[in-house]
């Protein structure tokens, strides 16, 4: 657990990190002790690891919900989603 917390500092690359994220969700309610340290992550800039840590949040605190944003899906279309047909990067 340590390990993986560690694996979480700004001073990693950001795959390792997501990867150490995506570890910690697997073990689900017992990576607690990590709580502190996911939550902090749910705030930094990017895109898919606070993503990420928020989810890994609200499943340790049992409050999970698939119908609730772990996202801010009108500031992810404003830049282009994928799925927007109309984004910056996709003009008609």
């Amino acid at each position: 657990m340590a390990a993986l917390t560690r694996l979480l500092d700004t001073g990693y690359s950001e795959p390792v990190r997501l990867q150490s994220l995506n570890v910690l969700t697997r073990m689900g309610t017992t990576a607690a002790p990590a709580l502190p340290v996911i939550k902090s992550l749910t705030t930094i800039p990017g895109e898919y690891i606070p993503r990420a840590a928020l989810y890994l949040v609200q499943v340790i605190e049992g409050t999970y919900d698939p119908y609730k944003p772990t996202f801010d899906a009108q500031a992810f279309f404003s830049r282009g989603g994928p799925t927007n047909p109309n984004g910056p990067n996709n003009q008609p």
